[in-house]
């Protein structure tokens, strides 16, 4: 006997509900399955041990990929077993120390991944099959209210590369909508239970990698700091399912290896006012910024809600109607992890960018209030030290190693005229790396200033600024010239004793304000803006005045470091 109904609403939303509480439920058990593993066996160094399945939701059949350490560099009686299920001899595709590839087998269902080897079974990691994840009811794709990705233009490209994500509420403007790509740091560093955020890079918007933003379709570069995994959509109505991306042809390794989070604050005080009514001050304050090495960052406390919360790295404060006699200060904290980068790279396998260029080209060849790359005498330094190199990595090391061997680093010179640095043997640390910046830009590879500062032991924070270049297919690459001359007479020593890991590395002791030149526009058409130089942030402007307001004091207080660990 047949018996056929029709649900009622209210079954309706309850049979909805729970095909969307499965999934979570399912990937916070994985979440936690595999960070309780992670804790246990990475202390292992002998036996198996197992980083990455990627993707680690698929069908049977699919092509897996398994990342790790101690596999063997030949597979011998090595085996590779679907909850308890083995795989096939001839399912396996490769087989090195550090990578297995092989097709899931037909009977394996969801459950965990473990490699035997002669030397130890390795920790277990999640698998979920595809088939056994529930399906909306047809024709409810429609009726969700949340993101929605139907399609990625490619299953594999590079950093730099152009992704279209077509799908479904997406919605008509970005406004603060992201997406989000597997981080660098989730296979390497061990999560931890602040990690917040940090499982996931965003492109840049300031780099211009949002290209397209619709409801149907967005059109993005692969960001710095991606690695292969989930890419989802997320808005003010939800985070979309994620679906795999495979980075392919990337010419080296980076690695993040540690991490120190940091609590940090600074403050702009404002005296000694000759002003009467109406009048208003603007206040920019610089935030630490987000990058693929510094991460989670968040508002400890403000003494004063911003007028705006974020304008490129900077909160934008107002203050109306200061009279003679008044006085006030602005604060701000912060809390941020800080992450050290190994990078590795290959320039043989480098790529040239194809056309068109990602935005990036344009914005870090050219030059800005603070960088010229036809700075003159710039120019016969270049050639000197390239010649008729093309490579741009090795364009870059050349350059730098050129720039160590004309100059000694003086922290107590002040000279910041270029011009009158290259007539020299000395300089500071701001005009090194102005240097440095130009001339990578003179030769077409972009690059930009980072400000911020550098921390010791003692919790003491110095202003301090480096530079980073881009190389297509690999990213952002650091390199701090103050660092790999071993700091000269600076009051702060290089974390690093080996200097010469300055050149494409970076220690977990500093704090980055801005990447970059931050461009301030006035916020009123008879503002008069206050210009200056704050050494850890790039920044063109700080304080704007509009009405009648003839003077006043404004003190800005470097970073200070409240905690660390």
């Amino acid at each position: 006997m047949i018996v056929a109904f029709s649900p009622s609403k209210k079954n309706r939303s309850r049979k909805r509900l729970i095909l969307v509480l499965v999934p979570i439920l399912l990937i916070l058990a994985v979440s936690s399955a595999a960070l309780l593993t992670y804790l246990y066996f990475a202390g292992r160094q002998t036996g198996p041990f197992l980083h990455v399945v990627a993707p680690n939701i698929a069908n049977p059949g699919d092509l897996v990929r398994l990342e790790g350490q101690n596999f063997g560099n030949e597979r011998g009686l090595g085996r590779v077993e679907f909850d308890g299920i083995p795989v096939t001899t001839s399912s396996y595709i490769l087989w090195t120390d550090t990578r297995i590839e092989l097709r899931i087998p037909a009977q394996a269902g969801s459950g965990l991944i473990k490699v035997y080897t002669d030397e130890g079974v390795s920790n277990p990691r999640m698998f979920v099959s595809q088939s056994q994840l529930p399906n909306l009811p047809s024709g409810q794709l429609v009726q969700t209210i949340g993101p929605v990705i139907s399609s990625l233009s490619a299953e594999k490209g590079m950093i730099g590369s152009v992704l279209t994500i077509k799908g479904l509420n997406f919605g008509v403007n970005r406004d603060s909508s992201i997406v989000r790509f597997s981080w660098a740091a989730a296979a390497t560093v061990p999560a931890s239970s602040d990690a917040g955020s940090s499982e996931f890079i965003s492109p840049s918007e300031r780099d211009g990698e949002y290209e397209l933003w619709s409801d149907k379709e967005i059109r993005v570069r692969v960001p710095d700091g991606a690695v292969s995994g989930g890419v989802s959509v997320q808005t003010a109505r939800g985070i979309s399912t994620a679906h795999y991306f495979e980075l392919t042809n990337i010419p080296g390794q980076r690695s993040l290896i540690s991490r120190r989070t940091y609590a940090v604050s600074h403050f702009v005080s404002i005296s000694n006012i000759q002003a009467t009514e109406p009048n208003a001050m603007y206040v920019w304050m610089a935030n630490p910024v987000e990058s693929a090495t510094q991460r989670n960052v968040q508002v400890l406390d403000r003494s004063h809600v911003p007028l705006v919360q974020n304008y490129g790295g900077l909160s934008i404060y107002q203050v109306e109607d200061l009279i003679p006699g008044f006085a006030f200060a602005i604060t701000q904290s912060h809390v941020l992890q800080s992450f050290s980068l190994d990078t590795l790279v290959n320039p043989d396998q480098i790529k040239a960018a194809p056309t068109p260029l990602p935005a990036l080209y344009s914005l870090y060849t050219s030059a800005d209030s603070m960088i010229d790359p036809a700075l003159p005498g710039l120019d016969a330094f270049v050639r000197q030290a390239v010649g008729r190199e093309k490579n741009p990595y090795r364009s870059a090391k050349l350059l730098f190693d050129a720039l160590l061997k004309r100059f000694d680093y003086d922290f107590d010179n002040r000279e910041d005229d270029l011009a009158k640095v290259l007539q020299s043997n000395t300089a500071n640390g701001w005009a090194l790396v102005r240097l440095y910046t130009a001339a990578l830009r003179a030769v077409g590879i972009p690059a930009r200033p980072v400000s911020g500062v550098v921390l010791e032991e003692n919790q003491r924070a110095w202003n301090h600024q480096w530079a980073e270049f881009y190389i297509y297919g690999f990213g952002w690459i650091p390199a701090d010239p103050v660092m790999a001359l071993g700091g000269g007479n600076a009051p702060f020593r290089p974390a690093y004793s080996d200097y010469n890991r300055y050149f494409g590395n970076l220690d977990d002791r500093r704090i980055s304000y801005s990447r970059g030149v931050v461009q301030v526009l006035p916020m009123t058409p008879n503002g008069q803006i206050s210009t200056g130089l704050l050494r850890y942030s790039l920044q063109t402007a700080m304080e704007e005045v509009t009405g009648d307001i003839s003077a006043y004091t404004a003190m800005w207080s470097d970073i200070e470091i409240t905690g660390y660990y």
